[in-house]
């Protein structure tokens, strides 16, 4: 299990970055909550990018699907919904007592864009529309999902390893599920494991199979087809909440989709359609 861990640790230290983001709060009142969100991946056509590749002739070419995937990351993104159910992200890494949360932790190879995203007025005056400008996360990755609820408050459910130890300590219970994105092979399939009840193992099971998406993600044998699998806000114009922007998101597919194909050509990468 050390080992494992420790091939867990190094993955996060690749990402150069946190597995949360940072909120914070003036005066005691409560913020907008700012960080990454996981998505359900929006699918891009498989021959969409042709890298440009290097313009000297002996310089080395790197795959048409990969080369513009330069950063890794493990990012996590909770929701905590209310008995009443009303959800909410959460930025601070505890719990709450009888909550009930979606802990998505996503391990990622991807590029990074900036897309301005259109958001309906809550009037409905199309002439009122404004826009946030929200990162957008393109790439290729696992997505391991822990779905649980919370017996005590102050619970640190902040990354893959703590919710492990509080489901091993009966703080937390529930179950644990896996996917991959926009990548296939074999031996991806071989080792992704069913979804289970959250335990000491099933993680373990999610820190091998991360570890295993990482180690193929460049084999011949591995299909790869980036997708917008994640998004980032970090400032809500006035008005504007984090329902008002997921619900644009979903609204707006084919527009962020064609945003990230320009973002990405002015960028100096091609398109075959």
């Amino acid at each position: 299990m050390k080992n494992i861990l420790l091939v867990f640790f190094v993955i996060v230290s690749i990402s150069g970055c946190s597995l949360l983001p940072t909120q914070s709060a003036k005066d005691g009142e409560s913020v907008p909550y700012a960080g990454y969100i996981a998505i359900n991946p929006i699918s891009l056509p498989h021959d969409l990018f042709v890298n440009a590749g290097p313009s000297d002739a002996g310089a080395q070419q790197t795959d048409s699907d990969l080369g513009f995937l330069i950063n890794n990351a493990a990012r996590v993104s909770i929701q905590e919904i209310s008995a009443d159910g009303e959800i909410k992200y959460i930025s601070s890494g505890v719990s709450s007592k009888d909550h009930y949360y979606h802990s998505t932790i996503d391990y990622i190879k991807y590029h990074s864009s900036s897309i301005k995203l259109p958001i309906e007025n809550k009037n409905g005056d199309s002439k009122a529309d404004i826009s946030v400008i929200i990162g957008v996360a393109v790439g290729v990755g696992l997505r391991a999902e822990a779905t649980f609820t919370s017996s005590e408050k102050g619970v640190n459910i902040a990354d893959i390893v703590n919710i492990g130890a509080s489901a091993q300590a009966k703080k937390i219970s529930g179950t644990m599920a896996f996917q991959t994105m926009g990548i296939e092979s074999k031996a991806i399939s071989d080792t992704l494991p069913i979804p289970s009840e959250l335990s000491t193992s099933t993680i373990q099971n999610a820190l091998q199979t991360m570890a295993t998406v990482k180690a193929n993600i460049y084999s011949p044998e591995t299909n790869v087809v980036p997708q917008i699998v994640g998004i980032e806000i970090q400032s809500y114009p006035d008005g504007v909440s984090i329902a008002d922007i997921v619900k644009s998101l979903h609204r707006n597919k084919f527009y962020l989709v064609d945003q990230v194909k320009e973002e990405l050509n002015q960028r100096g990468y091609k398109f075959s359609n």
